[in-house]
């Protein structure tokens, strides 16, 4: 027979938990013809996404959002939440369009603070001659998302000797930074 014990810091981390709890007001408050939705999947969790799913919340790409937006009425609003990774600079901006233009259509921006403080730090301390270096994997949303951010150039792995390699290349060879 085994024994299971569950770790005293289980669960999800604290920009998930903040995400989820705040889906779970936006369900509490829904009443008849509100749709919400997700862009990409809130977390990476499947059994949560499905009982999320088996309640109606859907989950969306940018390309249907602006379909969706359209289709808002004061009947059936449209409420999206931005997954915790967060999404590119670019793609914000066109959710603050549609926005702007369609007032029976909204958006909750969940991206992790602690995501949303490194997307603050690139935009704020990258320019033109600048290098960001970033550890993580490039296809990563999370990374795409902060990536998105930076002024300048960037190089961004998933190893720091992956990282070194980047950073010579990109700079010549110099090893003074």
């Amino acid at each position: 027979m085994y024994r299971v014990t569950v770790a005293s810091n289980a669960g999800f981390c604290f920009g998930v938990s903040r995400a989820a709890d705040r889906l779970e007001e936006l369900l509490s408050a829904s009443g008849d013809g509100k749709r919400i939705c997700t862009l990409g999947a809130l977390i990476h969790n499947p059994a949560y996404l499905s009982r999320l799913y088996d309640r109606g919340v859907t989950e969306v790409t940018l390309e249907d959002a602006a379909s969706l937006a359209a289709s808002a009425t004061p009947e059936s609003p449209v409420v999206l939440l931005i997954r915790t990774h967060g999404i590119c600079r670019a793609d914000s901006d066109a959710l603050d369009t549609l926005a702007r233009r369609y007032p029976d259509f909204s958006y909750v921006d969940m991206t992790c603070p602690f995501v949303k403080r490194i997307q603050t730090i690139a935009d704020r301390y990258s320019d033109e001659n600048s290098l960001f270096v970033l550890l993580g994997s490039p296809s990563h949303p999370e990374v795409r998302s902060i990536l998105s951010y930076v002024k300048g150039k960037w190089v961004a792995a998933e190893t720091a000797e992956k990282i070194a390699c980047l950073v010579r290349k990109e700079t010549g060879g110099r090893n003074d930074l």
